[in-house]
């Protein structure tokens, strides 16, 4: 097998290299089941599978392409992506991966193909088990070389070690095993880039560390928007929930004063009143008090508050003034989805606007009709007037 050792083309092999990795990182980041493994910190065997499943054949094509000539032998990321496999899925995958990722260079007789790379998948494993926060991973980057000047001086002082440096001691010990090992034995039995001075060999091992780090560094920046957006979903839920609890008092202490108002008169009107209350308390109780209704309940919660408007607008109203009024009647039978939601706040607080708005136009006879809007794209509560 011819050994890459011209100076001149070792720097363009191995740009192109990292390249690749960054291509191949990019690629599976796409894929929404990819992500969900890959983040995934305790993994069952189907979610190793699945592992393996998407990274194992990228990995093969890029043996396959060096295979093919002396033109794409920078293609090949066995070690490389057999240590990542290691480091991201463990030792099963990491070892397993590696193996399967090795087997075209095996038939085509590379005999040691598969022991180094599933080597390097069980370093790749053994320093995963090792670093006890498994975040820590994802703070390896291809320029964490840098700080080792900073790790050397806190493990000096004694302080917590810096666990990312654990991934970079990997990258260089598979890459001078590597080498070592392809020059102890015949040329055609392992395929790696030959270098023949000190800083070639350093242009190597930077090249090998990137070609991890780089797809860490892309899959780590996708984790963070995914846990962006995942944090502005839970701060406009806490946003409903504190607009509930600020709305859920007031209409309360409303209808409250409604019936102290009419247990001196109607004291069988103010019974009715206690009655839908409770119902609808009662049901917002069984929600848990979430933001979220189910259509059924939806209904069942505006005819109470829309007996209720009828309750505080006194006399403004009559019977025929106010309705709970569907736009559409093909709603779904559970649920409604995330685009129809209905916001219990906006609906259990409408009464009171609606009836002090009714009250405030001529005697409740208005010629503008006024309408409570719940938030949801199919309910509204009108006062005729």
């Amino acid at each position: 097998m011819e050994i890459l050792s011209s100076t001149q083309g070792l720097l363009f092999t191995l740009l192109l290299k990292v390249g690749v990795a960054a291509s191949m990182a990019a690629l599976l980041a796409r894929w929404a089941v990819f992500r969900r493994v890959l983040y995934t910190e305790v993994r069952d065997s189907d979610q190793k599978v699945k592992l393996l499943l998407f990274l194992t054949p990228v990995l093969g094509i890029s043996v396959l392409l060096r295979l093919v000539g002396t033109p794409y032998q920078f293609a090949d990321l066995m070690a490389e992506g057999s240590f990542l496999l290691g480091l991201l899925g463990g030792l099963v995958a990491g070892p397993l991966g590696g193996s399967i990722v090795s087997l075209p260079a095996f038939f085509h007789h590379e005999w040691l193909a598969t022991p180094v790379a599933a080597t390097a998948g069980l370093i790749g494993g053994l320093i995963r088990q090792a670093i006890p926060n498994k975040e820590d991973i994802w703070n390896f980057g291809p320029f964490t070389f840098l700080n080792l000047p900073k790790w050397l001086a806190r493990m000096m002082r004694g302080s917590d070690l810096g666990w990312e440096v654990l991934p970079l001691a990997g990258c260089v010990a598979v890459e001078v095993g590597r080498l070592l090992l392809g020059r102890a034995v015949r040329s055609s039995w392992l395929f790696f880039i030959d270098a023949h001075n000190w800083w070639s060999v350093l242009l190597v091992m930077l090249a090998t560390v990137m070609a991890v780090a780089v797809p860490i560094k892309i899959w780590n920046n996708t984790r963070i928007e995914m846990n962006l957006e995942q944090h502005q979903q839970l701060l406009l839920k806490a946003r409903m929930d504190a607009l509930s609890s600020q709305i859920n008092p007031h209409f309360l202490f409303n209808t409250l004063n409604t019936v102290a108002s009419l247990i001196r008169y109607d004291p069988d009107q103010a019974r009715v009143v206690v009655l839908k209350l409770g119902n609808i308390l009662r049901r917002l109780l069984r929600r848990g008090g979430g933001p979220l209704l189910r259509q059924a309940a939806d209904r069942q919660v505006a005819e109470a508050a829309e007996r209720l408007l009828r309750v505080h607008a006194g006399s403004a109203l009559d019977e025929e003034d106010v309705s709970v009024r569907w736009v559409s009647e093909e709603l779904g039978q559970s649920l409604v989805g995330d685009e129809g939601t209905l916001a219990r706040a906006a609906l259990i607080g409408l009464g009171d606007d609606g009836a002090a708005h009714h009250a405030q136009t001529a005697g409740g006879r208005g010629r503008h009709p006024v309408v409570g809007h719940s938030g949801h794209p199919d309910l509204d509560l009108v006062a005729d007037g």
